[in-house]
Parts: C-alpha cells; sequence; structure tokens
C-alpha cells in the first residue's frame, strides 16, 4: 500500500496518535525515555537523551511501541475496573 507520490502511507494515520508519549527504551544502553509519536514517526534515527547513543527504529519497532502502550492502557482501564 502507498499513500501520495509512491510513498508508503505514515504509521500515524489517526492524528490523535501522533500526540501519544510513547516509553522508548534504547536497546543499546538500557536508558529509556519518553517521545511523541509524531516525533518518532519524523525522527527514526536519533541521539539517546541520556547519553547521545545512535538509535535508530524501524517501522515494524514503531508500531511495538504504540501497540505496547496501547495493551498498557487498556491493563490500567481493566485494573481501574477490578477486572
Amino acid at each position: 500500500m502507498t499513500g501520495r507520490k509512491g510513498k508508503p502511507p505514515p504509521i500515524i494515520e489517526d492524528v490523535s496518535n501522533a500526540s501519544l508519549q510513547l516509553r522508548c527504551p534504547n536497546p543499546q544502553c538500557g536508558h529509556e525515555f519518553f517521545k511523541k509519536g509524531g516525533w518518532l514517526e519524523k525522527h527514526k534515527v536519533f541521539g539517546c537523551p541520556k547519553c547521545g547513543q545512535t538509535i535508530s527504529f524501524n517501522d515494524e519497532q514503531l508500531t511495538s511501541l504504540f501497540s505496547e502502550h496501547v495493551k498498557n492502557v487498556r491493563d490500567m482501564i481493566n485494573r481501574m475496573r477490578g477486572k
């Protein structure tokens, strides 16, 4: 599936997802930090904000971060409901 000008469609199709704060683990150094989904989609290679080590996320890893976020929210809602 392709979007405009033959480019793949953005991972974030719902604008509301662009503002989600996602927990981002750095697999190389172990640091964790938070970035907005829209920022991560535009900056797939960047420096760790804690140590500067280069981090890169591919589309599959970003999808996994979003899925983990959704699962965590569902788990929290279920705990609040006593399930």
